[in-house]
């Protein structure tokens, strides 16, 4: 039975793809990324100190600012996005607020801008390219790949688990945003996985809708259980549903860098997302006679952390309810 999903665009056309169309329109895509579609994928290095990210080609010296001391994050967008998306910029900007790391992130604008089967179908072919890329740039600034934290935001993330394959699952941290659901199975090969790092952490924000409830990760995060609206995204219109709740991830994650300590989650089975939830909520963890694990997520979760995780937030920033949890 052929299965239908429709896609809400920022644009506010509707895209109705099927599963049996996926096929055809993978042979497409190679014919057209054979003409040169790949060429556009790039890397850019982001400073504080510069004035615009310098896009790293493997011919040229290492850029300005780049310190090999420092861990490396990878920021990379979805669908409809760039390096400049709004989904990637809260996540950039915190990193270069704190000074700790050096920012890199990756724009797939081209193949990001084409329907969503054709751009659905890139994932793998877009992270080998990008796997090819960073692996030249580390080898050159002496960077291991167990020092690497990539970050991507739904088809991003998928995209990510694509540079974590190439690199044989030794990236050191890979964290998915609300990973994409469309045309995606549990078993795909070309998704997100745990095996793709040494750790995977998972947020899941619009299960259902352009996300998905298939754990990803080491460790799965279900804010608000997981479903859209999520807190503050209420439902205006269908484009306000789809987006906003898929959005909340990225601004989610931002926020735990600058605030590590701001989501307290607690262990609960998937089951529990949907029957009973109240045994998942943090403020009744403290006073239930059998106490479940409790860790935080984002930016400070636990690299030995596995499972499933429940949490509530905040309907506008900062959204992390951190010491006003129990009140």
């Amino acid at each position: 039975m052929t299965r239908v999903w429709c896609l809400v665009v920022l644009s506010c056309s509707v895209i109705m793809v099927t599963r049996a169309d996926a096929p055809r329109y993978h042979q497409e895509l190679i014919r057209t990324l054979q003409t040169g579609k790949l060429e556009t994928v790039g890397i850019y290095f982001s400073s504080p100190f510069l004035k615009k990210e310098t896009r790293i080609h493997p011919e040229d010296p290492l850029p300005h600012g780049f310190n090999s001391s420092l861990p490396v994050k990878v920021v990379i967008h979805g669908w409809m996005g760039n390096k400049n998306h709004i989904t990637i910029d809260p996540v950039k900007n915190a990193y270069l607020a704190q000074l700790c790391c050096n920012v890199i992130t990756v724009n797939w604008e081209d193949g990001a801008m084409q329907n969503y089967d054709l751009s659905r179908y890139m994932v793998d072919i877009v992270g080998q390219k990008v796997g090819e890329l960073l692996h030249n740039f580390f080898t050159r600034t002496n960077i291991s790949s167990g020092d690497v934290h990539i970050l991507g935001h739904s088809l991003g993330a998928h995209i990510a688990g694509n540079i974590g394959k190439y690199f044989n699952g030794t990236i050191g941290r890979i964290t998915a945003l609300d990973p994409a659901g469309p045309l995606f199975k549990l078993k795909s090969t070309d998704a997100c996985s745990s095996k793709d790092a040494i750790f995977v952490d998972a947020i899941h924000t619009d299960v259902g809708i352009l996300g998905e409830k298939t754990r990803r990760g080491h460790v799965d995060f279900y804010p608000n259980r997981g479903f859209p609206p999520q807190p503050g995204c209420y439902l205006l219109d269908i484009l306000t549903f789809s987006t906003c709740s898929h959005l909340r991830a990225p601004l989610l994650y931002a926020e735990s860098i600058l605030l590590p300590e701001q989501f307290l989650s607690v262990e609960c089975e998937i089951s529990e997302l949907f029957t009973s939830i109240r045994k998942c909520r943090p403020k009744n963890n403290l006073i239930s006679t059998t106490k479940r694990q409790m860790i935080f997520m984002g930016e400070a979760t636990p690299k030995n952390a596995t499972g499933v995780f429940y949490l509530e937030t905040n309907n506008a920033a900062p959204y992390g309810k951190g010491k006003h949890l129990f009140v």
